[in-house]
């Protein structure tokens, strides 16, 4: 992966200008074994803003959208993958995977995660590890190729964890 992004990309549909009302949805939270039968959700740009009962949620001015007799969950996070190609990130979204965590990133991966977070890019928001860090052998070179030695964290900004590769000689 290069450091820039590519000109190429998927791209998501406009976002309503009004909030958008999910109504009649199972909602799976996720936190438990109960569903949330009938409810409403409402998003306004991009976040969930009102969740609750169909009868109890607001959703005048927004787009409706019936959803009765279809269930909702929240997106699901890849903890430990590697994003090698950015043009299938998009497949992610598809599979329902919302956030993902990069292990072994790559300065192109911090422009990635900004796009995305702009909306500028159909993907999973990134969490990125920094770039493979790797001690020096006896000769005074790196085990894995394209591993850095890091001395100073500060270095590599934006990079959210570090990723550190350990090899026995």
């Amino acid at each position: 992966m290069s450091d820039r992004v590519a000109p190429a990309l998927p791209q998501l549909p406009p976002r309503s200008e009004r909030p958008v009302a999910i109504v009649g949805v199972t909602v799976i939270p996720m936190t438990g074994p109960k569903k949330l039968v009938d409810h409403t959700v409402v998003i306004t740009d991009g976040r969930i803003t009102a969740l609750g009962p169909q009868e109890l949620v607001d959703t005048q001015g927004a787009e409706v959208i019936d959803a009765t007799g279809r269930s909702l969950m929240p997106g699901l996070m890849d903890s430990h993958m590697h994003l090698n190609d950015v043009h299938d990130a998009a497949l992610f979204l598809a599979a329902g995977v919302t956030r993902v965590r990069n292990m072994g990133g790559r300065p192109g991966h911090l422009a990635y995660a900004r796009l995305v977070e702009q909306g500028g890019w159909a993907g999973p928001r990134l969490h990125s590890a920094s770039t493979f860090i790797d001690g020096l052998t006896a000769a005074g070179k790196r085990h894995t190729p394209g591993a850095v030695v890091l001395t100073d964290p500060a270095a590599e900004d934006g990079i959210e964890s570090l990723c550190p590769m350990r090899r026995t000689p």
